[in-house]
């Protein structure tokens, strides 16, 4: 299956801040994408609140939140049917 380029680098710059990359200087590093591209990519992350901004510094935004609470993929659910 062909994947996207453009999404698997989105996903790229989540999972570093995600991974503590805060300032856009480490996530470009993390990355090693551009800084032109990184800094487009953390601003559509800002305005679609999968990320926010405090000062210098990104982290994981309420979009994020929501995701991990949407149905089916609560960890305790999934572990209480295991058990």
């Amino acid at each position: 299956m062909e994947i996207s380029q453009t999404a698997q680098n989105v996903l790229r710059v989540l999972t570093a801040v995600g991974s503590g990359e805060r300032r856009a200087v480490d996530i470009t590093r993390a990355t090693g994408q551009n800084r032109t591209v990184v800094a487009r990519m953390l601003a559509t992350l800002l305005e679609e609140e999968y990320v926010r901004r405090e000062g210098f510094e990104y982290h994981p935004g309420p979009a994020l939140t929501r995701l991990t609470r949407a149905p089916g993929l609560s960890l305790v659910s999934r572990a209480r049917a295991v058990l």
